[in-house]
């Protein structure tokens, strides 16, 4: 008696493979809502949805110039939790917890090293169109950090021969296009 082969059950799962690579291929053809504009930084919603109701806090950022501003306001991480409906306090109290981190991390994209940061929550009295609560995020950004030069070398294997003049050649054009 013999050992029916295997062989013939590749086909179909090979068959299936294809097909499922052709479907996913047509997904990329669907057409996506378009993104909110960068410029409006008000814009942002959550998956709550824009009418959904009242925010749960006010995001009021407040530093000296206006570009960290915006920017701040922009890609703080509470933003995405400002328009959740039922933001218990108690969530939004860990949420402040890494702002101040997620700030300077955001900060030090722009140059800036030393910060000062002070993260406030104030409860507002209880009016219908208002939220409840204002995080207030004062920044003093500090000094802007330079770089005045940038020292770039390659080491090879050996330092020595062919390999040697070429990784120099390198080198050099490295430093010439660093900007």
């Amino acid at each position: 008696m013999t050992k029916p082969s295997s062989a013939p059950a590749r086909w179909p799962a090979l068959l299936f493979l294809l097909i499922g690579l052709t479907l996913l291929q047509g997904c990329s053809l669907l057409q996506r809502p378009s993104p909110a504009p960068h410029d409006a930084p008000s814009s942002i919603t959550s998956a709550a949805g824009p009418d959904s109701g009242p925010d749960a806090f006010a995001l009021d950022v407040q530093v000296e110039d206006d570009t960290l501003r915006e920017y701040l306001t922009r890609h703080l991480e509470l933003q995405r939790f400002r328009q959740l409906p039922d933001l218990q306090a108690h969530e939004l109290t860990r949420l402040l917890g890494s702002a101040d981190a997620n700030a300077r991390d955001l900060l030090a994209t722009q140059g800036y090293f030393s910060p000062e940061i002070t993260i406030e929550l104030r409860e507002q009295a209880t009016d219908a169109d208002a939220p409840p609560r204002t995080v207030l995020v004062s920044v003093s950004p500090g000094p802007r950090t330079h770089i005045a030069s940038a020292d770039i070398t390659l080491m090879g294997e050996d330092g020595h021969g062919a390999d040697a003049t070429e990784l120099a050649r390198r080198q050099a054009r490295l430093q010439r296009g660093w900007s």
